[in-house]
């Protein structure tokens, strides 16, 4: 009867850690000290921090997470779905006007694991100063207007030959 009542009571304090131990790897932790980190390795200093809108995934240096992601290995906890793995994402707008993202990788039972990427430089179209009096034509793979002198595409780097 004792060792049963030992049994039960390492079961609930084990099992209550592990619930602990998501709770504040998902949405207490607090990355940032090591984003600060991160940053002053790369020479820019933090502005500010926000989610992801529908205009920065179309310039993002990772792949938009799916709407809806279906998994054989979760469970539901005070009625929130926990999966074994979460990514979470941020937008570092930093004071040098480069924009760096944020993945945050949470797996169960490890620490959170922070991936810092610089967004790729936003390609502009030329104006029509740029493009007086010069040839011109359209890149085969993505319509961007090539000088003649351009040795690859500006917006997708494709290699034009001369």
């Amino acid at each position: 009867m004792e060792q049963g009542l030992v049994l039960i009571a390492i079961l609930l304090f084990s099992g209550s850690f592990i619930l602990f131990r998501i709770f504040y790897s998902r949405w207490v932790y607090d990355d940032s000290k090591e984003v600060q980190r991160q940053l002053s390795k790369l020479g820019l200093s933090l502005h500010s921090k926000r989610k992801p809108v529908r205009g920065d995934w179309l310039n993002a240096p990772f792949q938009k997470p799916p709407l809806f992601k279906i998994s054989y290995y979760g469970f539901i906890v005070f009625g929130y779905n926990i999966l074994l793995t979460d990514t979470c994402y941020r937008v570092i707008d930093t004071d040098q006007g480069i924009k760096v993202w944020q993945q945050t990788k949470t797996t169960f039972f490890l620490n959170p694991e922070v991936t810092l990427k610089k967004a790729p430089e936003e390609i502009r179209p030329r104006t029509v100063k740029e493009l007086a009096g010069k040839e011109t034509y359209k890149c085969p793979a993505c319509e961007y207007v090539v000088l003649e002198s351009d040795e690859s595409c500006p917006d997708c780097g494709l290699y034009l030959p001369g």
